[in-house]
This record gives C-alpha cells, sequence and structure tokens, in this order.
C-alpha cells in the first residue's frame, strides 16, 4: 500500500506537527530540487534525493509519526535473479522514492510500484489520477522534469521512468524497453528506450537520469552510461525513442564478471557528471569534453548513489561484494587525481543478509541545505550490518587509521557521533535539520538529534521498507514492501 505518515508499498503518508525547515541561502540553483515551474505545474521534488546533487529530501518533518492514508500499491510478477527468490513482489521496492509536484495548488505524487505501473495519486485524499503500466515490476526512482523548448504541455512536463527489463524478457531478446518517458500531465507514453544487451547480467533501469540543458543523462543496468536527446527522435526504428547522442561502456572490454550494472544515479558536480558503477568504479564524465576523464577504482559492486558534501567531494556507499575488506562509505574528493582523491572511510560491518555480506546499499544524506545542529557538517546513512550512523563529514577520529576496502591501505575515518540498531536496510535514510528519518526492514524510524550530537528515538512504525521516503510539509511520504 501507500500510506501516508505519510507512508507508500503501500504507500504511506505520516503526518503530524509541521516543523520549519531552514534551506541554506549560500547554495547556487543547480543544487536546488528542479524547482521548474510554468502553467501552474511546479516541481516540488523531481529526482532521487531531490537534486542533482543529490542533496534534498524535503522540508518541514513531522515530530511523530500516525499514518493518515495508505493506497495499495498492489503485486506484480517478475523473473527473480536470487536464487529461490519470489516470482511475485509487492509494494514498492529499491529505491522506489517518491516524486512530488504542486498542480494548480494541489499536490500529487508519482510512485513506480511493483505491480508494473507508474502511478499518479493526488496527495490531499490519495486519488489515483492515472497509471501507465510497464512490462515489468517498478524498483527504481523516476526524474521529473520540464523540457523548455517544448510547447505541447503534456509533452513538456515528463518523468522518465526505469523498470526491470520485462516480464518474459530474456537477456537475448531483442527488444528490453525498461526505460520509458511519460507524460506527467496524462499518464501517456511519450518514447520507450532498448537497453540493449552487453556483457552484463541484467537489461533493467534502476537509477535516476540527469536533465540539463534538455539533455538525458542515464546510467542503465547494461553497464550502459547514455546521453540521449529527448526532443529529438531516431526515425530509423519503428518504436519511437530518443536520439542518442552518446554511448559509454563503463566496464571493461573483457569484464571478469557478468555483474558489470549501473543502478546508481548519476550526480552532477562541477562540470562533471559522477556515477557508480557495478564494474567497481566511480566514473567522472566531463560536460565540457564529453568524455571520461576521471574513475577511481573501488572493485565492489557500488549499488548506491553518491551525495555531494558541503565542501564538494563526494560520499560514496561501498558494498562488501568482490573486496577483501569492509564495504561502508569512503570520501572522494573529485578535484584532486583520483589517487590522491580519499578525504577518509568509514567501514562498516559484515553481515551476512539477501544477497548482500556487508557495506552499504543505500545512499547518504548530508545536512548541507539545511539548519546545522552545533555548526557542523553531518551525514547519516544505513548499513547492511543494521546500523544506521551519524557522523562529522568534516572532522577525522583522532584515534587513528582504519583499514581500507583493499584491506592492504589505511585511511584516514570521520568522526562516528552516534550509530543507532535499526536492523539491516537499503532505504536512504534524511536529515532535515535537527531531524533524521531513516526506513529498515524492520520498520520507519523518526529521531531527533540533540545538541550532544546523538540519536534521540521519538517513534517508530513496524513494517517492512526498501524504499526511500520524502518529507513535505509535515508529512512524510514512504512506499513499503506489505504492499501499500
Amino acid at each position: 500500500m501507500i500510506r501516508v505518515i505519510y507512508l507508500i508499498a503501500a504507500l504511506f503518508i505520516f503526518s503530524c506537527n509541521n516543523r520549519q525547515a531552514t534551506i541554506s541561502n549560500r547554495t547556487n540553483s543547480d543544487t536546488l530540487p528542479n524547482k521548474q515551474s510554468g502553467e501552474n505545474f511546479q516541481i516540488l521534488i523531481g529526482t532521487f534525493r531531490g537534486s542533482a546533487q543529490r542533496n534534498y529530501y524535503g522540508k518541514n518533518p513531522p515530530d511523530s509519526l500516525k499514518v493518515k492514508w495508505k493506497i495499495h500499491l498492489g503485486i506484480g510478477k517478475s523473473s527473480s535473479y536470487r536464487k529461490n527468490g519470489n516470482q511475485y513482489w509487492q509494494g514498492a521496492g529499491w529505491t522506489g522514492q517518491p516524486l512530488l509536484t504542486l498542480e494548480n495548488d494541489s499536490l500529487y505524487l508519482y510512485q513506480g510500484s511493483l505491480d508494473h505501473n507508474l502511478k499518479k495519486f493526488r496527495v490531499s485524499d490519495g486519488k489515483l489520477i492515472w497509471e501507465y503500466k510497464f512490462d515489468d515490476v517498478i524498483k527504481g526512482t523516476g526524474t521529473i522534469f520540464a523540457l523548455t523548448s517544448e510547447s505541447d504541455l503534456t509533452r513538456k512536463y515528463v518523468i522518465a521512468q526505469g523498470s526491470r527489463r520485462g516480464y518474459g524478457t530474456t537477456l537475448s531478446s531483442k527488444y528490453a524497453f525498461s526505460f520509458r518517458a511519460i507524460s506527467a500531465i496524462t499518464g501517456e507514453s511519450i518514447w520507450k528506450f532498448n537497453v540493449r544487451q552487453t556483457q552484463s547480467f541484467s537489461r533493467d533501469a534502476d537509477g535516476s537520469p540527469l536533465l540539463i540543458n534538455d539533455t538525458l543523462y542515464a546510467g542503465f543496468e547494461n553497464g550502459v552510461f547514455s546521453v540521449m536527446d529527448p526532443l529529438r527522435f531516431n526515425d530509423k526504428l519503428n518504436y519511437t525513442t530518443p536520439l542518442i547522442i552518446k554511448e559509454i561502456n563503463l566496464f571493461p572490454k573483457a569484464p571478469n564478471r557478468s555483474n558489470i550494472v549501473i543502478e546508481s544515479s548519476p550526480v552532477l558536480l562541477g562540470q562533471r557528471i559522477y556515477i557508480a558503477a557495478g564494474s567497481g568504479s566511480v566514473y567522472g564524465y566531463n560536460l565540457n569534453t564529453k568524455t571520461i576523464d576521471w574513475v577511481y577504482p573501488i572493485g565492489s559492486d557500488l549499488d548506491g548513489t553518491p551525495a555531494v558534501s558541503n565542501d564538494s567531494c563526494l560520499l560514496v556507499p561501498v558494498e562488501k561484494q568482490y573486496i577483501p575488506g569492509n564495504g561502508g562509505l569512503l570520501k572522494l574528493n573529485p578535484n584532486v587525481e583520483p589517487e590522491y582523491s580519499v578525504e577518509w572511510f568509514l567501514p562498516t560491518g559484515n553481515k551476512n543478509f539477501l544477497d548482500w555480506a556487508g557495506g552499504i546499499v543505500s545512499s547518504p544524506a548530508v545536512n548541507t541545505l539545511y539548519e546545522k545542529i552545533n555548526n557542523r557538517n553531518l551525514a547519516v546513512v544505513s548499513g547492511i550490518d543494521g546500523y544506521l550512523y551519524l557522523i562529522d563529514t568534516d572532522s577525522i577520529n583522532a584515534s587513528g587509521k582504519v583499514k581500507g576496502f583493499d584491506n592492504s591501505r589505511f585511511f584516514n575515518s570521520p568522526v562516528i557521533y552516534d550509530k543507532y540498531k535499526i536492523g539491516q536496510s537499503i532505504s536512504s535514510p534524511l536529515i532535515i535539520d535537527d531531524i533524521v528519518i531513516a526506513a529498515s526492514y524492520n520498520g520507519l524510524y523518526l529521531f531527533r538529534v540533540n545538541d550532544e550530537l546523538k540519536l534521540m528515538l521519538t517513534d517508530d512504525f513496524r513494517t517492512t521498507f526498501e524504499a526511500t521516503p520524502i518529507v513535505y510539509d509535515g508529512k512524510i511520504y514512504i512506499g513499503s514492501k506489505d504492499g501499500f
């Protein structure tokens, strides 16, 4: 279902007292959440983690959790990649974050669900406005954008959304239309994109694309980073698809594994787009030269999306898979050569859970755009080890260095102010002023960070979550795995 606490596999909404968040006035317009507006249509939260820097989560979090409404998102069938995995999926998956618009003074949510449908709901009462059926379950988060040169309103406001490759579609099938553009106004198809077969074991689309100057940048689970023109179409095909400007394989010519998927979302920082790839590296695509000119190798299957910190560094989640050391969170400074770029590494505990052995699959949250506690630049992140970590992104732990992800080099580590056992999690937490919201396979947790920089639990709600929440005007919106 969808719950409003507000929560969404339900989609849930949770609400209580409004609290006013403060947005830093030192940020430029690129860092804020694509607040494109016109014709009574405003994009409030239009992509995964709300901005091109993946560091905006909404405003005015509640003080407690109470379900205002919930909507059943349904059940869908999908071919499982897991051994003995379920064919039927329900609710909302990973990353599964809802998107939010304001249209004619009414709020609307857009939610990809595991019943194969992208759905648009009216927030005031949970009414379904439209739904569009994909060929498979929808796990990831879409991106809503406005095409500035498009005059037709039904084609100007677009949501680009990915899905799994298609139920009944094989790796060798001619087509896997797992990435589509839908009118945010009418819910009608505008175009579809064939995620082509490569050496990867997947043709899914999980990440949230970026639109920059009417050019779309997206990574797909075939390991390909694609640059496309959503306003021009390839007229040589018998279906409508955007014109490909450039494609770059983010994996070696002869990869030593088939897990070379790109599940993360691209991040804009300066004149580069950064993206973490399952082939094991963080890549920087130069917008001026239109080439990959920065690469940091890690070796792990990199699932989570990096966030941009207050000092223009990348906080990169590192899964345990394929590496001899622990997974965790890595701070990279992309303003220097890759071999000198590590600022610190936060190792997390090893824990066998489902397909994972530890590390971090979620994406970190930073307080860059929000009111600071004791003037500290903070981050929160949830691990497969079951802990929510609250750290200082600027301060180094004076107790010494830690062994790195390669189990060979030693790196500085950040100051950990607190950690709290919330249970295994791939959902990405939020930090808004002094409020932290985190979801896990155990439930949804609401914390206040006190002046001693400790996580004080104020409320919780128990059901299973993989999806990431958003917050707006006293309400939390999140999809769950229980069907709502």
